[in-house]
């Protein structure tokens, strides 16, 4: 009997294992679909009328088997539905192998009422463990009972149940948790099978991305040696990836870049920095420069160790030309807003700014700045004489004449307005102002431009007012007396340079206060 029970046992085992492969991506379920629930009870009569060919015998000629099991386990997971056709192809799997007989009859209804049985009790809402034990309970209720009309001797009645309830409560828990193993084990596998395909979509994905993305994605070494490139950089510098795999990020630095560059990198991985930003030149192939802007990031090991680096490297060639064209633009407007059109010397916006700085920052650290005003003698007679080209020639001739006499000095040639132009000196130079307007009316006078309308000579000359000061003046202040002092010269006959007296500045100038100790 034993033998037999071991043989029952593997025969469950086997086919559960087989139904559960054949259906392993479609569970049995009560909302499985009818031709699928079909399907897994045609499995379980099959196994049914397997086990009925191999039954256990027990003494005294009498048989009995795990049929039942058959029923209950498609019952606990499928349903009444599943239950009741697994029974129904048991019952007529009956009565055409052994006849039909009483016996037969007598069996097959036993069948039947057991699917039903386990049908019922599939409403129960318990845990699948649960239903399984008191399906096989009841089942085995069914079965006593059976045995009971069909065996007259009670004492024969009673050395059959004692073999078959034994061995019905075991066979039903092997059978159980056997398939529930098995069901666990293809819903594991299912999830990993789906798990794995959403990896490879992700995976696909990714390397898309990475390897159509036109900016570079790399990585290095603690020591700065590339070990990974994405398609990007072979496209946009002409080197191979599989031959720069292994070299130093610094090899292809554009030689005018390469210092600094190592120890910003060296700061990155000896920890001193969790990031890296660099705006650089690479050389191409080609030996072609391109800008490139490098944003990259530590990456640390397990333990905390730094092992490289990642990041990214965007070509900005043509943004940083286009900055650089913009820069060079706004400089020439700088430039320009602040240089007179005619006479290209700077204008009065930029003299203004000029002399209010120099006023603000000379005060206590060194000599105030000295301003020179002068004018051409005499200009409206020249330009009704002859002509307002000339005029403007004559304007130039001055403006120009004043810059070269002061070129190598700490001196600004500004034109004031009209006829009038100004010069503020700074450093030592303040101190010999008067001395630098004489040279510059006489270096003007050396010209020798025809005047004849002019009451000082006969040709072009200029009178000069000079102002110095001492302390912190402010500019209007030096600007007056400087004007005062060109008017003197005006009235004392033209052609000369007068000084006025020292300007004393009264201006407060913010200087941040000590904070007492």
């Amino acid at each position: 009997m034993l033998r037999d029970f071991i043989i029952n046992i593997s025969l469950l085992i086997s086919c559960f294992v087989i139904l559960g492969e054949v259906f392993k991506s479609r569970p049995l379920s009560p909302h499985l679909s009818w031709p699928l629930r079909a399907g897994w009870a045609v499995g379980y009569g099959i196994v049914g009328i397997i086990l009925m060919q191999f039954s256990l015998h027990l003494k005294f000629g009498v048989i009995a088997d795990l049929r039942h099991l058959a029923i209950v386990i498609p019952a606990v997971y499928g349903g009444m539905g599943a239950a009741l056709a697994a029974a129904g192809i048991m019952a007529a799997a009956r009565l055409v192998m052994f006849g039909v007989t009483p016996t037969s009859i007598y069996a097959a209804a036993g069948i039947l009422l057991i699917g039903l049985i386990c049908g019922l009790l599939f409403r129960l809402r318990l845990g699948f463990a649960l239903k399984a034990f008191l399906m096989n309970v009841f089942s085995l209720a069914a079965i006593i009972v059976l045995f009971y009309l069909h065996l007259e001797e009670r004492e024969l009645l009673c050395l059959v149940l004692s073999y078959h309830i034994p061995i019905s409560l075991l066979g039903g828990a092997v059978a159980f948790y056997v398939t529930h193993f098995i069901r666990y084990s293809n819903e594991a596998r299912r999830r990993v099978a789906e798990n794995e395909g959403k990896f490879r979509q992700l995976t696909e994905r990714y390397e898309s991305v990475v390897n159509n993305v036109q900016e570079i994605i790399f990585q290095t070494d603690w020591k700065g040696r590339w070990t990974f490139l994405n398609p990007a950089w072979e496209h946009l510098t002409g080197y191979p990836v599989k031959e720069s795999l292994g070299t130093p990020f610094t090899r292809y630095l554009h030689p005018d870049d390469l210092a600094g560059k190592e120890e910003r990198y060296s700061a990155v991985t000896s920890e001193w920095k969790e990031s890296l930003h660099l705006i650089t030149r690479y050389e191409t192939r080609e030996k072609e420069t391109r800008w490139m802007e490098i944003r990259a990031k530590v990456l640390k090991d397990e333990n905390g160790l730094v092992t490289g680096t990642s990041g990214t490297m965007n070509d900005i060639t043509v943004r940083k030309e286009a900055e650089d064209a913009l820069q060079e633009a706004n400089r020439k407007l700088q430039v320009l807003s602040s240089m007179d059109g005619l006479t290209n010397i700077a204008n009065r916006r930029f003299f203004n700014e000029r002399l209010e700085h120099e006023c603000r920052v000379a005060g206590g650290s060194g000599p105030a700045p000295a301003l020179i005003i002068f004018d051409i003698d005499c200009f409206k007679a020249y330009n009704d004489n002859y002509g307002h080209l000339a005029g403007d020639d004559c304007l130039k001739l001055v403006a120009s004449t004043a810059e070269s006499l002061l070129r190598d000095r700490e001196a600004v040639v500004a034109r004031y307005g009209g006829e009038e132009f100004a010069v503020i000196l700074t450093g030592p130079d303040a101190g010999r102002a008067l001395e630098w307007a004489e040279r510059i009316r006489c270096g003007i006078e050396q010209l020798a431009i025809r005047h004849e309308h002019s009451q000082a000579a006969p040709w072009v000359t200029i009178s000069a007012g000079v102002a110095a000061t001492v302390g912190n003046p402010y500019p209007n202040e030096l600007i007056d007396a400087a004007d005062r002092a060109l008017y003197r010269s005006k009235h004392a006959g033209r052609n000369r340079c007068s000084a006025a007296e020292a300007v004393v500045g009264r201006r407060q100038i913010d200087r941040p206060r000590k904070v007492p100790s």
